[in-house]
């Protein structure tokens, strides 16, 4: 093992750290709650239980009130990109096509759905505006933070 920390050294480690901390501390109901919504078919249904419980581990809780926009349509999701999983509350989708003045909704998301995650990955501009139905809840995955998933858990983060 010594090896191994020489090799991979303080990322390896703070993995190592974070992992010990979980254990120790316990998971909250929410951080459960949200790796339980993460794992929905409407979200990554292909993670297994402890990891999305990883990915939570990175994600940040986030509070909106209800008419607060969370994503704009035509930002770009560049360096301060971000994707969102809606653990209560509902989010209404809506887009201005080329042939409209006025946003359309495309879409209503509820708890266990993704917003934004596109953007994340390709930076590019986001596609719609998302705005707070209702109050909401949701759990916040950043660039960093994903970029960090990537260097220390790259099986979680694939």
């Amino acid at each position: 093992m010594a090896l191994f920390d020489r090799l991979f050294g303080e990322r390896y480690a703070a993995a190592k750290a974070r992992k010990r901390r979980h254990q120790r501390v316990g998971v909250s109901t929410t951080a459960q709650r949200a790796a339980d919504l993460l794992r929905s078919t409407t979200a990554l249904i292909q993670l297994s239980a402890a990891e999305a419980l990883t990915v939570v581990a990175y994600m940040e809780l986030r509070r909106c009130a209800e008419g607060e926009t969370i994503i704009r349509q035509g930002h770009r999701g560049g360096e301060d990109g971000f994707m969102a999983l809606v653990i209560e509350g509902e989010i209404t989708v809506e887009a201005v096509t080329v042939s409209r003045t006025e946003p359309l909704t495309v879409n209503v998301l509820g708890p266990g759905n993704l917003m934004g995650e596109m953007s994340l990955m390709d930076g590019e501009a986001r596609s719609a505006t998302c705005t707070a139905s209702t109050e909401v809840r949701c759990a916040v995955l950043t660039r960093t933070a994903l970029q960090a998933l990537m260097a220390e858990e790259p099986t979680t983060a694939a």
